[in-house]
């Protein structure tokens, strides 16, 4: 069943890229087949990321085709239904952006070029909220890791010292026996 499962994420993520691939050579039925094929199987499968970028390459698609209304619609299914993270979400603005610019909303264009920009910021700060973190974490360890060899130092010393002394006290009880 993983397998399968593995195979069909696989497969949809091909037939992704292929459409990719023909929608920059501007061959756009093609490219809206494979969509059409990764659709198909994404959904079935709930793979919702693929699913979300699927739609995002078909609106792109319908606006070289002059399709801006069928374009627009998918964008915002996408905005509505599946909820987009972050990423998801630039890739929505960043679509409904060229969306726009080609049909001359210049407005429209803006405002979502706005929206990208907030985007982008909210990215970066969690990007540098998660090198903090990660620098936090390895600056703790090493702290740890030298107190860890710092008390290792000090046990070493103390076993010395008590062999040490156990040696000195037989030493002094064979001196009075003797």
């Amino acid at each position: 069943l993983f397998r399968c499962h593995q195979n069909t994420r696989l497969q949809s993520s091909t037939y992704l890229n292929m459409a990719d691939i023909y929608l920059h050579q501007h061959a756009l039925e093609k490219a809206r087949q494979h969509v059409a094929q990764t659709l198909s199987l994404a959904d079935k499968a709930g793979f919702t990321s693929i699913s979300i970028e699927g739609r995002v390459l078909l609106s792109r698609i319908l606006a070289q085709k002059g399709q801006f209304r069928e374009s627009e619609a998918i964008l915002e299914e996408v905005q509505k239904k599946w909820s987009p993270n972050m990423d998801q979400r630039k890739l929505v603005t960043d679509a409904g952006i060229e969306l726009y610019r080609r049909h001359g909303d210049y407005q429209k264009a803006l405002a979502l070029s706005l929206q990208m920009a907030a985007i982008k910021d909210t990215l970066q700060k969690l990007a540098n909220k998660k090198h903090m973190d990660l620098l936090e974490v390895s600056f703790q360890t090493s702290q740890r890791e030298a107190q860890i060899t710092m008390l290792q130092q000090q046990n070493k010393w103390k076993t010395v010292l008590m062999y040490f002394g156990g040696g000195a006290m037989l030493l002094c009880i064979l001196v009075i026996v003797i």
